[in-house]
């Protein structure tokens, strides 16, 4: 879990709080049975109170899912944070909600496929009644999170509700729901107290000022405080401090007009009221967003903490109480505003170390490089940040990185060495080449370190070879070979030899560079580094890869995770590939199916579906079985279209091409015509050479369904002059086969014999037998 759990905890009723049965009574026929409930009104008017206080009494078997916001707070992270929340109520997930998390910071379809995917599961949960609870949503500002809740209240099963509390109205279809009648809106009028809930609130506060509080008194109080609970409380809080003995209580000047500057003044007296080491520890510890007793103990010093924070929530406070295994106590925010403040003008110089102890306690990755950032502590906010950025990559929270990323001022980012080699790698994992190459070359010329100086360049290659700038590619590639590289700088330079080779077509010149690179990566358990070296599928079926192959997937398991995750589905998916070109479809589909489970929990990544579901296409094709064929096939390529323009290893007209391949075997003339039409169609300028040269033999498969025998001769002839370089997946084999085969029709016999010659000679020399 990569936030701080209080997150997903709802407060606790407070001791003492006072009953108002009309708002209740309200509120909870709007639980009971509205699709969304709306609590809107300013800071202090008590919105959380009434909300918690309705929410322990929601009837036995209501699956309650509580989720509050912090400034920043994006889709993907509040979808982590109630996919957490409802954990507890085991819901039949289909899909892995971490990746449906991380899935809905892309596209509006991106993000109705996730809504989708929550809509179907909770109607699938066996409760009478589930709410969704967002506090705080006011503290958001992320547009596509609005977006969801629309798309999500839009189809929401009727046994479920969702309750927004918000200083703002949020930007959703309000209007729609009103009309609608499924819209239960509290608003300030809603939650201002009356004049009885004065009187009644004077005398829970204090006995004897219930007794002196009278009507008059009531309605002076009302007036000047607008029926604001908090200026309320600290109004009637502030006068009975200031009572005297003998002395009566100035109600007139108690309910001087309230407004949030002299929430702070009255903020104060009660401050001033407190035992001084009290006093010190609450402003020490108010850099916290939640008050444990370690936590606090860690960031002020102090080793009474816990009775200090049985102090506080004795005094009432301001605060909240969390449900845990420590007690929490929450601040109000305005009361943990005041206390920012007067923090920073009476202890700023101790300022920047107490939130430095904040960040050493604290499991957020988010808040704990917030806490860096405030302290202005760069060099520990770009380690954490690298730490985490790593870890989260690899787990494909690409969302999560980027957000971490921009915590950091501009300025700050822009002259960060660490933060911009970050900011290239999450944009490797969208295969936005051009932000990788931006970022890197800045990273490169920022850099101090030599090996990260080697390294940014050697990304700033990859990214140009992504780009399609191959020559400038080459050229920093060849600058990099001239200097002693090691460790991941060698790495990746060994990994832009292998692309190098592949673009060339020198497919015999692949394997000793990619055993060079397993050898190094064989050295470390970087999953993050095992992620990135994966294998492209055209490696399969290239000569002297077989083992080197088999070698990496038994690395990437031994280092993956037994649980689903992107590097174990890759793995499985590429054990599957090398069985099917071992010509054990049956085994393979065995492996593939287990890969397909992983890439459907995780909810299919591009770079997953391109391995497990071309190959599973592969599989079937071998079997001879048409319609299994077809529908991976159908899989593979819609995964492949989503990418758009995006450049890639592999483009649509190659996956169209191999689809053709398949169809041909299959005799599955129609779709062989269909995907042969798309292959011209996707044809783009910036493929990887390879790619387009693999396709020499189109015309040859056009003329052979077109009943043209000699045309297809001719074009098969020609292709196989380069057989070498076209030979992905077998092409040259299969193509000496086709050609064999027309040449006999055509009652050249002996020439059919002879262009099978290579084929069995290949297979005769080399145990890597391809199907």
């Amino acid at each position: 879990m990569s936030f701080a759990r209080t997150k997903i905890q709802p407060p606790r009723q407070r001791a003492g709080l006072m009953a108002r049965p009309a708002l209740e009574r309200a509120l909870a026929q709007a639980l009971a049975g509205q699709r969304l409930t709306l609590i809107s009104a300013p800071a202090g008017f008590g919105k959380t109170a009434a909300l918690t206080r309705q929410l322990e009494r929601l009837p036995a078997g209501t699956a309650l899912a509580w989720v509050s916001l912090d400034e920043g707070d994006d889709l993907p992270r509040l979808l982590e944070c109630l996919f957490a929340a409802l954990e507890p109520f085991d819901l039949p997930w289909r899909i892995d909600p971490d990746s449906l998390a991380m899935s809905a910071g892309g596209t509006r379809s991106e993000r109705a496929a996730v809504a989708h995917e929550l809509i179907n599961t909770l109607v699938a949960t066996d409760a009478p009644r589930g709410l969704i609870v967002l506090d705080d949503l006011h503290r958001s500002a992320d547009a596509p999170l609005f977006e969801f809740l629309d798309l999500l209240a839009e189809r929401l099963p009727s046994a479920w509700g969702v309750v927004i509390a918000t200083r703002l109205d949020p930007p959703l279809s309000l209007s729609r729901w009103r009309a609608a009648g499924e819209l239960a809106e509290f608003r300030q009028a809603d939650l201002c107290f009356d004049q009885g809930e004065v009187l009644q609130l004077g005398a829970t506060l204090d006995g004897q000022a219930g007794h002196a509080l009278t009507g008059a008194d009531a309605e002076l109080l009302l007036a000047r405080t607008g029926g604001w609970a908090a200026g309320l409380r600290l109004a009637l809080t502030t006068a009975l401090a200031e009572r005297g003995q003998a002395q009566g209580i100035d109600w007139a000047r108690a309910g001087q007009r309230m407004d949030r500057h002299l929430f702070d003044y009255l903020a104060d007296e009660v401050l001033r009221e407190m035992p001084g080491e009290l006093r010190e520890f609450l402003l020490r510890c108010s850099v916290l967003p939640e008050l444990s007793a370690t936590r606090c103990a860690a960031v002020s010093g102090d080793a009474l903490a816990a009775q200090r924070l049985a102090e506080i929530e004795r005094r009432e406070l301001f605060v909240s109480v969390l449900d845990g295994p420590e007690r929490t106590l929450r601040l109000h925010d305005l009361f943990r505003d005041f206390l920012d403040e007067r923090l920073k003008r009476e202890h700023a110089h101790e300022l920047p170390e107490l939130l430095r102890r904040a960040a050493s306690g604290e499991a957020d990755p988010l808040r704990r490089i917030t806490y860096l950032v405030r302290a202005q502590d760069w060099q520990e906010a770009e380690q954490a940040l690298a730490d985490e950025g790593a870890e989260l990559l690899t787990g494909g929270a690409v969302d999560a990185v980027v957000r971490l990323i921009e915590l950091f001022p501009q300025a700050v980012r822009e002259a960060s060495a660490s933060v911009q080699l970050l900011r290239g790698l999450a944009a490797w994992a969208r295969w936005d080449w051009s932000t990788m190459n931006e970022a890197m070359q800045r990273a490169a010329a920022l850099s101090r370190d030599a090996v990260q100086h080697q390294l940014a360049r050697a990304y700033t290659a990859v990214a140009l070879s992504g780009v399609g700038q191959r020559a400038q590619a080459r050229e920093l590639l060849h600058t990099l070979r001239e200097e002693p590289l090691q460790g991941q700088p060698l790495l990746i330079t060994l990994l832009l030899e292998a692309w190098a080779a592949f673009d060339d077509s020198r497919f015999a010149d692949l394997a000793p560079l990619f055993r060079r690179q397993l050898e190094q990566l064989e050295r470390t358990d970087s999953i993050a580094l095992w992620y990135q070296c994966m294998p492209v599928p055209p490696y399969l079926a290239l000569p002297g890869m077989r083992e080197l192959l088999q070698r990496y997937v038994d690395g990437a398991l031994a280092r993956a995770a037994a649980t689903p995750s992107t590097l174990r589905a890759l793995a499985l998916g590429l054990q599957g590939g090398l069985l099917v070109w071992a010509g054990r479809p049956d085994d393979a589909l065995a492996v593939l199916a287990e890969a397909e489970r992983d890439a459907r929990w995780l909810g299919r990544p591009l770079n997953v579906s391109s391995m497990v579901y071309g190959q599973i296409a592969f599989a079937h094709t071998l079997r001879g079985d048409t319609e299994a064929a077809r529908s991976a096939g159908k899989v593979h390529l819609e995964q492949n279209r989503s990418l758009g323009d995006r450049p890639g290893m592999l483009r649509l007209s190659f996956t169209a091409y191999c689809a053709a391949r398949m169809a041909l075997a299959r005799g599955d003339d129609d779709e062989a015509r269909a995907m042969l039409a798309m292959v011209e169609e996707e044809a783009q300028r910036g493929e990887r050479p390879a790619l387009v040269v693999t396709r020499r033999a189109l015309p040859g498969y056009r003329a052979l369904l077109a009943g043209d025998m000699q045309g297809a001769i001719d074009a098969f002839e020609r292709a196989l002059e380069e057989a070498d370089r076209i030979d992905l997946f077998g092409h040259a084999s299969e193509l000496r086969v086709r050609l064999a085969l027309c040449l006999a029709e055509a009652g050249r016999v002996t020439d059919a014999a002879q262009r099978l010659a290579p084929v069995f000679q290949r297979h005769r020399d080399n145990v890597e037998i391809t199907p």
